[in-house]
């Protein structure tokens, strides 16, 4: 095999030993450095608006649960210490995976990207204090999982909070 094709191969059986461990959602996160987590106390949400219902229903109680199990009471936007938005995003892709014979060494699948975004704002500054964001493979999840995959994203990427965010 060329080096190309032995990097690509290699890293598509990272990519997947890294799926088939825990939840199969890949997480980043970023705060803001110098970001005093435990002075707030409350907080309002701002659901993905472009998301089926179902999504969107299982996000806002992921999100209320996991603020809630921290202490943050849910409040009305502009009476709240900060402010987490939601996002979805759908995005097509490809990568080549390893194929068996007759097809040869490798082949292009074509897949969609579910993306998770959640972002949290302090509310007088409007800056932004932290961001999460969960990729899952939506090939892999069919329409009757939808629930349970947003419900995973939003797990994982919730369990990268500060853990100084108020107790």
């Amino acid at each position: 095999m060329t080096g190309t094709i032995r990097r690509t191969a290699l890293a598509g059986v990272l990519l997947a030993l890294a799926c088939a461990s825990g939840t199969g959602v890949r997480v980043e996160t970023t705060t803001t450095p110098g970001t005093d987590f435990s002075k707030y106390r409350s907080f309002a949400l701002v659901p993905p608006s472009d998301a089926r219902p179902v999504v969107r229903d299982r996000l806002e109680s992921e999100v209320r649960d996991a603020l809630d199990g921290r202490g943050l009471r849910a409040a009305e936007r502009g009476q709240s210490d900060v402010l987490v938005v939601m996002q979805t995003k759908d995005l097509p892709r490809e990568r080549e995976v390893l194929a068996t014979p007759p097809a040869g060494c490798c082949v292009v699948q074509r897949y969609v990207e579910g993306t998770l975004v959640i972002e949290i704002f302090d509310a007088r500054s409007s800056q932004m204090i932290w961001h999460g964001e969960g990729e899952v493979d939506l090939l892999k999840v069919s329409d009757r999982r939808l629930e349970k995959a947003a419900s995973e994203a939003a797990q994982a990427v919730l369990a990268e909070l500060p853990s100084d965010l108020s107790r």
